[in-house]
């Protein structure tokens, strides 16, 4: 429902529809060329698209536009300077068994 809501071109449809999986399995964005062919010939039949839409996007604005809705889907945020900070923190605490170099 919400790949159909949100794209409703053929290509953007099966591209949304790829990057939600992926993201849910491997919890970041692939390029849609390092996608399994046999994922996205799953995918592209469960949407019951011809095997002539294939992954790939001609405008690099629609891509960004749909990494920000599956993140507002998924409620997720960007791993930015502000998420990493706290992680940054405790790994340089003194006293770890395991230092980690900066």
């Amino acid at each position: 429902d919400f790949v159909n809501a949100t794209a409703h071109d053929a290509a953007h449809r099966l591209h949304l529809l790829l990057w939600l999986k992926s993201f849910q399995r491997l919890g970041y964005f692939p390029t849609l060329a390092d996608v399994p062919a046999a994922v996205v010939f799953h995918l592209r039949a469960s949407l019951t698209l011809p095997a002539t839409v294939q992954p790939g996007y001609a405008q690099p604005r629609m891509l960004y536009r749909h990494q920000q809705a599956l993140r507002a889907y998924l409620d997720v945020l960007p791993c930015d300077d502000t998420a990493r900070q706290p992680v940054v923190t405790r790994v340089r605490q003194p006293g770890d068994a395991h230092p980690v170099a900066p």
